[in-house]
């Protein structure tokens, strides 16, 4: 894998660690290799805080975890009074950030709320989505009574089954189209 070091060019002359030589590279300081520019990439960045071009990156760390949308941090010890309030303050700020992201939103800044959302890992999850017509209560009301009075055994489990459709998710159109088949 090791070649010769002196085949190996620089990345940048503002990057003083990181060679290259075709899908290799080679940290200076650390005396590593690594597999493709990816490899040289985070460990450029991780390690010495430089990035292969030369920019140089914060080398702050940030302690805290980024929380996941509509999640809630661990409390590992709920009797602690300290840990609930810390936890409680978190819920709240994070709840009102989601509240002003919102009515970001519908005041047509989306660029800013998006940004907003990414700083902090607030994305919204896609809600579940339900059909475009739903049924009512009155078709299945008149399901329910069609079941009840119905004393021909094939008519009652047609219209059982119509019934389990409903609470599926069948709209009115397709409960009509049913309802035609069974009259004839």
């Amino acid at each position: 894998m090791a070649k010769n070091i002196k085949d190996f060019e620089y990345y940048s002359d503002d990057n003083p660690f990181m060679m290259y030589h075709g899908d290799q590279s080679y940290c200076n300081k650390c005396k590593r290799f690594f597999i493709k520019k990816h490899g040289a990439q985070s460990h450029s960045s991780i390690i010495h805080y430089i990035t292969l071009d030369g920019r140089i990156l914060k080398q702050e760390i940030e302690l805290t975890p980024k929380l996941v949308s509509k999640e809630t941090p661990p409390v590992e010890n709920i009797s602690d009074d300290e840990d609930y309030h810390k936890t409680m303050n978190e819920m709240d700020k994070r709840l009102s950030l989601n509240l002003k992201i919102r009515q970001l939103e519908r005041m047509g800044l989306m660029q800013q709320a998006y940004e907003i959302r990414e700083k902090n890992n607030m994305f919204e999850t896609k809600p579940d989505e339900t059909p475009k017509k739903s049924t009512n209560d009155e078709t299945q009301n008149m399901l329910i009574v069609m079941l009840a009075s119905e004393k021909d055994p094939a008519r009652y489990d047609k219209i059982t089954q119509m019934i389990m459709m409903r609470y599926c998710g069948m709209s009115d159109d397709m409960i009509m189209m049913e309802l035609m088949s069974l009259a004839s």
